[in-house]
């Protein structure tokens, strides 16, 4: 029931004072279709919640309901003239009426309600204090909205499909992967509800508008007890999350073809985030998100009405710690966008002593940067995500700063970042943005010409000698071949979760065969007895291969970059809005190249890092050294 009345009182917060004071909502009981009544109790979260069970919750804010906010709860217990309302959007009004017992009374903690939004004081104390509310909470539960006609059928599948894995030890990360061979159509024919479309069912509930939610990444990676609700139907997260584990390592496949990548990734960040493994043989403990910049980078594709909580909703994480061991940033919101990004850029960089947050540095592909920028190009924008895969990441063993320091020279300007760097060389070639999809092979379906054919063939690669590949410093590349497969992976041995090995050559070669198969049988077919030989050669080269792993690197890596070429001839994989004479860059502390546009007689902006190869093992440092190049004071803007 709903009511609607311009003339009723509307609820008026009371103040909290100190600061471990929260509100908890006391859900009284009710009959179903009755009125929602509730009460706001203060109470201090170190002392007074002990003997309460309550319950935080997780759900959607659903902000398309509030224009007309119709939907209201009865703050007291009492038909007096005196009760007072608070107005919620549909979304809580339906988990209210779902969460209403019809003998006790229940003890919420809603964001929407137990905060004082229009109070920029308050929200930005409570905010502080959300993942301890979350990680002190008796139960955790997450909201995904009304059900359907098939959600009863997709949560028991979820329960079957991991109750057919047997880890020696459910909870280690390691095990839970350890899936054994399933077989997904006859998974659909075990379920007598499910039917041929049940797989497609569950990898659909990922699409749900709870799964992109920024905020929810804390909330369920610290709850202890998390469950799952979708309108009457219940489950354990952890079940959800063991499921989306075995889609991510085993399906990856299924689950692109049924377009659901990104929902899948998303649910697999989600469990992963706040996730923790013990150390074998030890009582340590060793978080999978390592770093706060990767913290960062993993939640892009998440979703914030308010810009400045992409940051926020992250600070409960344990990366987000200075050297001091004091958080990288007081959620704030009096504070601007820029005063909060660029505070984060710097603290990340003073407390790591490198400048690897730049690798987070992505510019719309479709823009043209302009030299009066309001925001400065070397802040990361936290708010905007392009699906384009940072090179400098954790997993990477590029070193093209010679794991230099970083070198901040002092400045006036606070938008300006001056640093030493060594410019390398501009670029004179680039390629069309790459999307992922131009990578596939027969029979995926295929989008546009392919790049590493178009490439090699465009720019002539192929009218020249293998060992022709430029040698700045050792190390070097022996080939030019060799410089063209590692470019459309960066380098990469480990791939993308989910993937064994990546065997470099191995892989690139079964990815050249199977892309010029017909072309292969045909030369085959022929009298060409030097042409068959190299044929034959590159078939065995290609014998232990696999043309899919190199795919998935490359389509990961490529997305929404450009393979280039600087006028010394080096090859290179950079942002999608590079253009012809920007300047390849190795700065002082930072891992990858970065590409930088002179905007000023020294100025430059950051236009993205880059993959360079020939110069991702300190050769630069290396030339430096030896006086073949020079560096230079650098201003960033």
């Amino acid at each position: 029931m709903s009511l609607r009345h311009e003339s009723l009182n509307k609820y008026k917060y009371q103040g909290l004072s100190g600061g471990r004071e929260i509100r908890l909502l006391k859900l009284f009981p009710g009959s179903k279709g009755s009125e929602l009544k509730c009460d706001l109790e203060i109470v201090n979260i170190d002392t007074d919640i002990d003997d309460c069970l309550w319950s935080a919750i997780s759900y959607c804010w659903a902000t398309e309901y509030w224009p007309d906010r119709p939907f209201l709860l009865r703050c007291d217990s009492s038909d007096t003239e005196r009760s007072t309302f608070l107005e919620v959007s549909r979304t809580l009004f339906n988990l209210l009426t779902q969460l209403q017992d019809e003998e006790t009374h229940r003890y919420l903690w809603i964001d929407a309600i137990c905060i004082n939004q229009s109070n920029v004081v308050e929200r930005s104390q409570q905010v502080n204090m959300m993942g301890e509310i979350y990680g002190k909470a008796n139960q955790v539960i997450v909201w995904l909205g009304p059900e359907d006609g098939r959600t009863q059928a997709v949560f028991a599948a979820f329960e079957l499909l991991v109750s057919m894995r047997t880890p020696e030890n459910p909870q280690g990360m390691e095990n839970v992967m350890a899936f054994g061979s399933i077989d997904l159509e006859e998974f659909d024919r075990v379920e007598p509800a499910g039917g041929p479309s049940l797989t497609r069912d569950m990898l659909a509930l990922f699409d749900r508008p709870w799964f992109s939610r920024a905020w929810v990444l804390q909330e369920v990676g610290l709850g202890s007890n998390v469950a799952v609700l979708c309108g009457s139907q219940i489950i354990k997260w952890q079940t959800i999350g063991t499921a989306v584990i075995f889609f991510n390592q085993k399906e990856k496949s299924l689950v692109e073809h049924l377009k659901r990548s990104a929902d899948v990734n998303r649910a697999f960040h989600l469990f992963t985030a706040f996730r923790r493994e013990q150390t074998p043989g030890t009582t340590k403990f060793q978080f999978l998100w390592d770093h706060f910049l990767y913290v960062l980078d993993n939640a892009r594709p998440y979703l914030a009405t308010e810009p400045r909580d992409k940051v926020y909703s992250l600070l409960a994480h344990w990366t987000a710690r200075t050297k001091e061991g004091t958080s990288f940033i007081e959620p704030d919101y009096s504070r601007s966008l820029l005063e909060v990004y660029r505070e984060v850029t710097l603290r990340m960089i003073a407390k790591t002593d490198s400048l690897e947050v730049l690798s987070a540095v992505q510019h719309d592909p479709g823009s043209i940067l302009q030299k009066d920028c309001k925001f400065p190009t070397w802040v990361p924008r936290w708010d905007q995500y392009y699906n384009c895969q940072m090179l400098g990441r954790y997993t990477s063993k590029h070193f093209a700063g010679g794991n230099s320091p970083a070198s901040i020279i002092p400045v006036d300007d606070i938008d300006v970042l001056k640093v030493q760097g060594i410019l390398f060389n501009r670029t004179c070639f680039q390629s069309d943005v790459l999307k992922s999809a131009n990578f596939n092979l027969p029979p995926m379906a295929i989008e546009g010409p392919n790049p590493v054919a178009a490439i090699w063939i465009a720019w002539g690669l192929d009218q020249i000698e293998n060992n022709c590949y430029p040698r700045l410093a050792p190390p070097s590349s022996p080939s030019l071949w060799a410089a063209y497969y590692s470019t459309f992976t960066a380098g990469m041995t480990d791939p993308p979760d989910g993937y064994d090995m990546l065997e470099p050559a191995a892989d690139f070669n079964a990815y050249w065969v199977h892309l010029f198969e017909n072309e292969y049988a045909e030369i085959e077919r022929s009298e060409n007895a030097s042409a068959i030989l190299e044929v034959s050669r590159t078939r065995r080269s290609a014998k232990n291969g696999d043309w899919r792993r190199f795919r998935e690197a490359a389509a990961g890596v490529c997305n929404m970059r450009r393979v280039f070429m600087t006028e010394k001839a080096f090859l290179g994989l950079g942002p999608a809005v590079m253009q012809k004479d920007d300047i390849v860059a190795v700065l002082s502390g930072s891992d990858t190249p970065t590409v930088l546009r002179r905007c000023g007689r020294s100025r430059y902006q950051v236009i993205g890092e880059c993959y360079v190869h020939g110069l991702m093992q300190g050769q630069a440092r290396n030339a430096l050294r030896n006086g073949a190049l020079k560096l230079y004071d650098l201003e960033l803007c």
